[in-house]
């Protein structure tokens, strides 16, 4: 259905802002700093983005304008598991998106005790495990947003993003790199100049490996004129 939805969304708007909301993404799906990830011990060594680091990106990313909703819970056995809306605005796409984020918190019994013997249950336990509850599933919600927000920190597989919407600019790019190229006919010329070409090139929004295999596909044609 999410997918189904962002399709429609895309077809909707025009080039120029499915660009946008493409490179906002990929922004998105950039690694964590290095910073910020840190090493919860008690749990085998996993890795995790503290709260705070979470809040102030999304105040940072979408200028504060981001809230959470509906906030529920419910007691199972000796846990307590709820759920939590995060809605934040798109800045490119000027949509509200929500994120709903799950989690579960062990309510804290005295050791060795039954746990459906509630006058063993730690007295005040759940005035830190309820709000432990509403952080976990905050984090929760965070991490489906992107790799910026601790996605895939504790994944053996992982993917990586890649544009499903090309610019129709792109094609005029390519012809403008094609006409720059046959411009030159001194290898050492273009050799000397190919880093910038590229830079020139990436900053239109052509993928720097297209770039670079045909200043090379030119490289190796004026290497074998006579």
């Amino acid at each position: 259905m999410e997918a189904d939805l962002s399709v429609q969304v895309a077809t909707n708007m025009d080039a120029i802002v499915v660009q946008k909301v493409q490179e906002f993404q990929r922004k998105l799906n950039d690694a964590p700093a290095i910073a910020e990830v840190q090493t919860n011990k008690a749990a085998n060594n996993t890795k995790y983005i503290p709260i705070s680091f979470l809040e102030m990106k999304l105040d940072e990313i979408f200028l504060g304008i981001w809230s959470t909703k509906n906030f529920q819970s419910k007691t199972i056995a000796n846990e307590e598991v709820g759920s939590l809306e995060l809605w934040y605005f798109h800045p490119e796409a000027k949509i509200w998106i929500c994120r709903v984020g799950t989690g579960g918190v062990m309510i804290q019994f005295k050791k060795d005790a039954p746990i459906n013997d509630l006058s063993q249950k730690i007295k005040n336990t759940l005035s830190k495990d309820y709000p432990h509850l509403k952080a976990e599933c905050f984090r929760n919600a965070c991490l489906s947003i992107g790799k910026q927000f601790g996605r895939d920190l504790n994944r053996e597989y992982v993917d990586t993003f890649e544009s499903e919407y090309e610019n129709p600019e792109l094609e005029e790019f390519r012809s403008l790199l094609s006409i720059k190229l046959k411009e030159f006919d001194n290898h050492d010329e273009l050799k000397k100049r190919m880093l910038s070409i590229r830079d020139e090139f990436t900053k239109k929004g052509l993928s720097q490996k297209e770039v670079e295999t045909k200043i090379k596909t030119r490289l190796m044609e004026l290497k074998n004129v006579k």
